[in-house]
Order: structure tokens, then sequence, then C-alpha cells
């Protein structure tokens, strides 16, 4: 049997975005009818997701660490978020995500992605 993980490749986020996001974060949990069933991620664990892989078998994995190896910095970059969307479009959301506007700096040429 072929097992599976589900893997994501993410960027660290500065700690003013990050009380944004808490702000707002904790906007939603208050205004959630507190008999909905919701976890919520700590301020401390929020990020970016670059990439997201939902089923990803052990090859991909390692061809991700290979790539990818340990945490590295890169030169810091502007976005701007706009609007939440969730996860998924049907049904009873299992994640709320912030929407992120187009961004010059993240369009210069990146390495060739893994697959």
């Amino acid at each position: 049997m072929r097992r599976v993980k589900r893997l994501f490749v993410a960027a660290d986020i500065d700690d003013a975005t990050r009380a944004q996001i808490e702000i707002i974060s904790r906007s939603l949990r208050d205004a959630i009818d507190t008999r909905t069933r919701a976890s919520w991620v700590r301020a401390d664990r929020m990020h970016l997701t670059l990439q997201f892989f939902a089923a990803a078998d052990a090859a991909l994995e390692e061809r991700l660490m290979a790539a990818l190896g340990d945490a590295f910095d890169a030169p810091s970059f502007d976005l701007s978020f706009d609007g939440l969307g969730f996860f998924p479009e049907r049904g009873s959301p299992t994640l709320i995500k912030g929407g992120v506007l187009h961004s010059r700096e993240a369009e210069q040429p990146q390495p060739e992605p893994v697959s």
C-alpha cells in the first residue's frame, strides 16, 4: 500500500503581519456561533503557503527535501492581502485563507518546481 502525506512549502511571515492576522482571526472567532467546532491556528504557527501537496508520496517528499533542504533565508518581499476565502468552496469550510494581491517582487524568477 502506497502511503501519502499532506505536505506544503511555506514562507514565514513577520511579526507585524502575524499580529494583524491574529486581530482578524480573533474577530472571526468572536463572530462564529459557539456551537461551531473549529480549531484555530496559533499566531506563532501562521505562515504563507507557497505550494500545497495534497497527496505526496515518499518519492515526492524526498525530492522536496533534497531541493529545499533546511530552512533558508531569502530576500523579503511585500504582499498585500485582500479578502478572505474558504476551502472547500462548498460544504463546511475546513480552512479560512487570506487572498493575496499581485506582487511584483514575488514575480522574480524562481527555481523550477519540484514535481
